[in-house]
């Protein structure tokens, strides 16, 4: 059965063969061609304004029109509003024609707008008229906001589960489609003649976890399936990731749902994964060892005790008076018993490997925020400056005090991150903090540069002229590369913590990297956890 005919029976389990028998209706059809049609009539309508300016203004003398407006900024308000209309209806009318995925795209770049128009407003105080700071604080805002938006519309394609996190998306993709085709390959418990003469306690459990399990692949099918024009999400859930999460959870209960379907020696390579991920993760295990043995006992005392138990050291385990006792021999109750206290040591075990992978998330959400906070208290300072017609002199010094501090901090972040492991999915982690840090240690080496200044004489009117001064202050340079570093008694313990999140993921895929090789058909694993 193809994706297709499987999206078909989904949405149909109650016609025959998964076919839709309802009527068509004209007016939802109508609804549909109209919407498929809006955008290639948007763009006509743009294509034909668009000729007719450029016809008019040709008639116009263009070339002086445009030198007219670009001298109105600096002296004309009304251009200035007007300037400020024209982004505000662009913003708006992409945001209409696009709410899935404009609007998320801007909250995206929101942490680089106010580094972006700090750069705009100090290029425009420069190349500008003097003694004009706060025009060119408008100015410099306007062409920042101008950036922002016209940009945001061709890269609104981030908003999208597809790209936001390709990594993600695709080994979702491969998950998903893995499980569907075992599930497929075990069949409705409903359907299956063999099926109707098992207990009927047997025949409700495994009704329920075949449901659960289509259920659940189901729902990550359409998220990662749908258009982002058709999506019934805004966007959000991807750009921070957590949709990628809440998928990955959706994904693990379909797989702890497939341990009530699979047959007995697919239960057992399931148990030996669930055993050597453990081992490798670094979760208290005292509960779910001894849980695993008992169920790989309950299933087959043949297995547990040529797979599962070290034959000179016993197993340690084991919560039997006796590592060597007499093991009863399986019942249809003990084998079901085993399979759910199977399913619950992988709910248990997958869960740990989740909630690591979403503290690897949060962690680079709050960091985007600090971000957006920081460089907002920048933009304002240098505004604050701008307005204040600050003499170019300093604030070329303050921007170059502030480039070298950068610059070091940004090269200790390459030094650290070379020591970090690159073979775990970090969400884009590592680029918050290639913004990150070199604010940070920009800041700081201005600041370095300021307070050492301060510190340096006894007198208290020390002059910002003489300290912003690149003819008098050439220590300054290196102050501010020393504090350029500074910040790595911040960004270390965040590198740090995140390290061991991914340590966490990693650990359980290298103890089962490292499984050893036996025979028999116990010795190969069919599912995989969480990465």
């Amino acid at each position: 059965m193809g994706s297709d005919q499987r999206l078909v029976a989904t949405e149909h389990p109650n016609t025959p063969g998964g076919q839709d028998t309802t009527k068509p209706s004209f007016l939802p059809e109508l609804r549909e061609y109209w919407l498929n049609r809006t955008g290639q009539v948007v763009f006509g309508i743009t294509v034909v304004l668009a000729v007719a300016i450029v016809v008019v203004m040709t008639q116009l003398s263009m070339v002086a029109r445009v030198g007219d407006f670009s001298a109105g900024l600096w002296t004309s308000p009304e251009a200035q509003v007007g300037a400020a209309l024209v982004l505000a209806l662009i913003a708006f009318f992409a945001g209409l024609f696009w709410p899935t995925a404009y609007l998320p795209t801007l909250w995206a770049i929101a942490p680089l707008v106010p580094g972006l128009a700090s750069i705009s407003i100090v290029a425009t105080y420069f190349v500008g008229p003097e003694h004009q700071g706060p025009v060119a604080f408008i100015v410099g805002c306007e062409i920042a906001a101008a950036i922002v938006v016209v940009s945001a519309i061709p890269l609104r394609i981030i908003a999208s589960v597809r790209v936001a996190q390709t990594r993600s998306y695709w080994e979702l993709r491969r998950r998903s489609d893995q499980l569907r085709d075992r599930l497929e390959t075990v069949g409705n418990p409903a359907e299956s003649k063999a099926m109707q003469q098992t207990a009927g306690d047997e025949l409700m459990v495994r009704k329920m976890a075949w449901t659960e399990a289509m259920k659940q692949l189901h729902e990550v099918d359409e998220a990662l399936g749908t258009p982002p024009s058709k999506s019934r999400t805004n966007g959000l859930e991807w750009v921070s990731a957590m949709g990628y999460v809440s998928l990955w959870r959706r994904v693990d209960r379909a797989e702890e749902a497939l341990i009530e379907l699979e047959p007995l020696d697919l239960v057992l390579s399931d148990a030996l994964h669930d055993k050597l991920r453990l081992s490798g993760a670094r979760i208290k295990i005292d509960h779910l060892m001894p849980a695993l043995s008992t169920a790989v006992k309950a299933i087959s005392p043949d297995a547990y005790t040529e797979y599962f138990v070290d034959q000179k050291k016993g197993d340690p385990n084991d919560p039997g008076p006796g590592n060597h006792g007499a093991i009863k021999a399986p019942t249809e109750h003990s084998m079901r018993l085993g399979r759910a206290m199977l399913r619950e040591v992988r709910n248990a075990t997958n869960n740990y490997f989740e909630d690591a992978m979403e503290g690897i998330v949060r962690a680079r959400n709050r960091l985007w925020r600090a971000i957006l906070l920081t460089a907002t208290v920048t933009f304002l300072l240098v505004g604050l400056a701008v307005i204040s017609n600050v003499p170019r002199t300093q604030l070329i010094a303050a921007s170059v005090f502030f480039v070298v501090g950068a610059i070091v901090g940004l090269f200790n972040l390459l030094r650290l991150q070379a020591k970090s492991d690159t073979a775990v999915e970090d969400f884009n982690l590592f680029e918050a903090r290639l913004v990150h840090t070199p604010l940070i240690s920009g800041l700081a080496g201005v600041a370095g540069v300021v307070l050492a200044a301060f510190a340096a004489t006894s007198s208290t009117a020390t002059s910002l002229t003489a300290v912003f001064d690149l003819d008098q202050n050439h220590i300054g340079l290196i102050i501010a590369a020393a504090f350029g570093l500074a910040p790595d008694r911040v960004i270390a313990p965040l590198l740090n913590q995140t390290e061991q999140l991914k340590g966490q993921l990693k650990a359980g895929k290298a103890a089962v990297a490292k499984r050893p090789k036996k025979r028999g058909t116990a010795t190969t694993a069919t599912s995989q956890g969480s990465p």
